[in-house]
């Protein structure tokens, strides 16, 4: 799936990618509905769902900025 991954971060990032998948899936539905039904979501569930985003994201990023030690990338 993703290169470079531990076998310890593999499984964890693959329950992530799945979960993702179906949040996808479920915020489609909302837009759907939103649509159909010609009423928006409130503002204030926009930016707490947003926010949960945002977090995510802020731990991904922290993920991503370990030093790789020297002797891991020889």
């Amino acid at each position: 799936m993703h290169k470079n991954i531990s076998k310890r971060q593999q499984p964890v990032i693959e329950n992530l990618q799945h979960t993702l998948d179906q949040a996808k899936t479920i915020a489609a539905a909302i837009s759907d509905n939103a649509i159909e039904e010609q009423i928006p979501i409130p503002v204030n569930t926009l930016v707490s769902l947003s926010n949960e985003l945002f977090r995510i994201r802020a731990y991904l990023e922290t993920a991503n900025e370990i030093p790789t030690p020297l002797s891991k990338t020889l």
